[in-house]
C-alpha cells in the first residue's frame, strides 16, 4: 500500500543520521549528548528550574504566546570544540550538525517524537517498497537567492552521493539506489535495488546547499556555506566564533508566532575548558553552555538565573578494537580487555555514578535496549588468564581519543583498570579532525569515542561496524554480521528486525570488535532568560524558535 505524507508547515532540523549529534551523520567525536552529570537536588530561587529528566524536549519550556514572546538581540551558545568544516554534505561531529540545523535544510526532518515529517519536501510518498517520491515546496529559496526546486534537489543528491565530495554515507547509500530522477520541477523519484528500511530516510536528510555557491566556492564552500536554513552565515574566525544572522526570507517564518527565528544573530563559540565556559555563563556572556561536565553539575543548578537541564541517557560510550594489528587482532586479547574493564569506576569518576553502566550496544532510550540484559561484570583474574592463554601477558597497546571531556577521565580509568590485568595504555588525544583521520587509518590498537541517539537500529552498527564503512576502526568484517544487516534492511516488520538486530549485536559481543562501556546521561545549561530552546532526539537543537526574555 502507498504512504503519502504532508504538512504545511513543518519543524525543519538535521537528520541525526550516523554521527549526527556526534555526528550525526555516524560516528559521534562530540556532541553535547555524551556528557553527563551527576543529579541531587536543592533549594532554588523562583527563577531557577529544577533539573529536567524527560526524554522528548528537556529544557525546553511551552511554546510562548505571542504576546509574550520579545524577538530581537544576540544568543550565544557556547561548545566544547569548534567546527572543522561548514559544507553540510561533508561534516559529521555533533557540533557540526548543530551549526547546520540553523545554515540548511533537509528534505525530510523528526518531530518531538521521532516520526519523520515534511519540511523542504511537502510531501514524501512510497508507492512501492523499492520507490520513493519527494515532492518539493514552491516557496524555498536559498541565502544567496538562488530558487529551490527538485532540479536543484537533484544536484544536491549528485555532489552528496559523488566520491570526490568525500561524504561519509555516500558509499553506502549509491549501492541502494538503482537509479534517481526529476520527474518535473517539484518531484523526484528514487528506484531503490531492493526494499530497503531506511533508504527514506538517508535520502530525506541530506541537507540543501545553492547550487550556485557550490559551483563559485568550490572546496572553499567550507567555509562559505549557503543553505535554505532560517540563518545566514556571517563569519567564521577559527577557534573563537561563529556567527549567523536571521534569513528575512525563511520559507517557514510562519511557523510559531511572531516571526522564525526569533533572535536577530545566533552565535556559536567554542570554549574549550568547562570551567571557563561556566564562568562565561555565569557572567551572561553566554547564554547556553552545551557541555557541563559532571564535577560541575550540582555548582551549575545552584547557580542565580542558570537552569541547569539534565536528560535522559540516548548515548553510550564505547571502544573500538583493532583487529587488523597486533595484539588486539588475537580475540583472547579483546577478551581480557572486554573483561578488565571496571564500568562503575568509569560512572563514578567520569559521571559521579549518574547514568549506567553499559550493556547493549542500543542506548537506553531505543526500542531495542535489552532492559533485562545483565550488566557486563568484572573479573581480572579471568582478563588475566586470558592474556597467559593467549602468550600475550604484560603487553603495551595505544588508546586514541578525543581531546576533551568526558573522554580524558574515562580513559584515565581503562588506564588504571586495564593496567591491574597487566594491559599497559599509552593514551593519544587528538584534535577532532586528527581523530577522525586516525580513525580512517585504523592509527592504534583502542580507540574511545562515543555514539548518540539513532532512529534505526540499523545506525547503531553500519557507521563503524560494516566492512565497508570508512570509519571501521576495527576493520571487522563478518558474514553473520553483515547478513543480519542486509536481512534487516529488507523488511519492515518491528518483530523481525529486532531479531535480525539482537543476532547482528551477539556477533559484536561474540568477536568484540567494540565494547560498550556506559550511558551518561546529557547535560547542558541556559540561562533563565533563554526560552523556547529545545534539545530532541534525531533533531538536535532546535533553536531557531528561541527567544530572550528581558527582565
Amino acid at each position: 500500500m502507498a504512504r503519502r505524507f504532508s504538512a504545511r508547515l513543518t519543524r525543519p532540523g538535521p537528520y541525526v543520521s550516523r554521527r549526527g549529534l556526534l555526528r550525526s551523520a555516524g560516528l559521534g567525536a562530540g556532541a553535547a549528548a555524551f556528557l553527563a552529570a551527576c543529579g541531587g537536588g536543592s533549594e532554588k530561587p523562583a527563577d531557577q528550574a529544577t533539573t529536567d529528566t524527560s526524554a522528548k524536549a528537556p529544557g525546553a519550556t511551552a511554546t510562548a504566546a505571542a504576546s509574550d514572546v520579545k524577538p530581537g538581540g544576540e544568543m550565544i551558545y557556547a561548545a566544547a570544540r569548534d567546527v572543522t568544516t561548514l559544507d553540510g554534505h561533508v561534516g559529521t561531529l555533533g557540533d557540526e550538525v548543530y551549526v547546520y540545523y540553523g545554515l540548511y535544510d533537509p528534505s525530510l526532518t523528526f518531530n518531538d517524537e521521532a516520526q519523520l515529517i515534511p519540511n523542504l519536501a511537502e510531501t514524501f510518498e512510497q508507492p512501492d517498497n523499492t520507490t520513493i517520491l519527494l515532492k518539493y515546496r514552491t516557496n524555498a529559496q536559498f541565502h544567496d537567492g538562488t530558487p529551490f526546486n527538485a532540479n536543484v534537489a537533484k544536484a544536491n543528491f549528485d555532489r552528496y552521493l559523488n566520491p570526490a565530495t568525500g561524504t561519509t554515507g555516500a558509499a553506502s547509500l549509491s549501492k541502494k539506489l538503482a537509479k534517481y530522477e526529476t520527474v518535473d520541477d517539484r518531484t523526484v523519484k528514487f528506484t531503490l535495488v531492493q526494499p530497503d528500511a531506511i533508504a527514506l530516510t538517508s535520502v530525506g536528510g541530506i541537507r540543501m546547499l545553492s547550487p550556485v555557491a557550490v559551483e563559485k566556492f568550490g572546496k572553499d564552500i567550507a567555509r562559505n556555506p549557503v543553505g535554505t536554513g532560517p540563518f545566514k552565515f556571517k563569519e567564521w574566525l577559527k577557534d573563537d566564533h561563529l556567527t549567523m544572522t536571521r534569513n528575512e526570507q525563511y520559507w517557514n517564518a510562519a511557523k510559531a508566532p511572531v516571526r522564525v527565528p526569533r533572535v536577530d544573530t545566533f552565535t556559536f563559540k567554542p570554549i574549550l575548558e568547562p570551567t571557563v565556559m561556566l564562568a562565561n555563563l555565569k557572567t551572561k556572556s553566554i547564554h547556553v553552555a552545551g557541555a557541563v561536565q559532571p564535577a560541575d553539575f550540582e555548582r551549575t543548578k545552584s547557580e542565580q538565573g542558570v537552569v541547569a537541564v539534565q536528560r535522559k541517557p540516548s548515548s553510550t560510550i564505547r571502544m573500538y578494537l583493532n583487529l587488523t594489528a597486533q595484539p588486539t587482532s588475537d580475540k583472547r586479547v579483546r577478551q581480557a580487555v572486554d573483561l578488565a574493564i571496571d564500568r562503575e569506576a568509569i560512572g563514578k569518576a567520569a559521571y559521579f555514578s549518574l547514568g549506567t553502566p553499559a550493556k547493549s550496544f542500543f542506548a537506553p532510550t531505543h526500542w531495542m535496549y535489552p532492559a533485562s540484559r545483565p550488566a557486563p561484570k568484572r573479573d581480572v583474574a579471568a582478563a588475566k588468564a586470558k592474556l597467559k592463554e593467549a602468550g600475550r601477558e604484560n603487553l603495551s597497546v595505544e588508546m586514541i581519543l578525543p581531546a576533551a571531556e568526558p573522554y580524558r577521565t574515562v580513559s584515565q580509568v581503562l588506564q588504571a583498570s586495564l593496567a591491574e590485568a597487566g594491559i599497559t595504555v599509552q593514551i593519544k588525544q587528538l584534535e577532532s579532525s586528527q581523530f577522525l583521520e586516525a580513525l580512517r587509518k585504523k592509527d592504534g590498537q583502542l580507540a574511545l569515542d562515543a555514539i548518540g541517539a539513532r532512529n534505526d537500529p540499523d545506525g547503531f552498527f553500519s557507521g563503524n561496524f560494516k566492512a565497508d564503512s570508512a570509519f571501521n576502526f576495527a576493520g571487522f568484517n563478518d558474514p553473520q554480521f553483515e547478513q543480519a544487516l542486509a536481512d534487516g534492511l529488507t523488511t519492515t516488520d518491528q518483530e523481525k528486525r529486532k531479531t535480525l538486530y539482537l543476532a547482528a549485536e551477539q556477533r559484536l559481543l561474540d568477536e568484540l570488535p567494540g565494547i560498550v562501556l556506559y550511558n551518561p546521561p546529557g547535560l547542558y545549561a541556559q540561562l533563565a532568560e533563554v526560552q523556547d530552546y529545545k534539545v530532541v532526539d534525531f533533531v538536535g537543537a532546535t533553536y531557531d524558535l528561541a527567544w530572550l526574555k528581558k527582565s
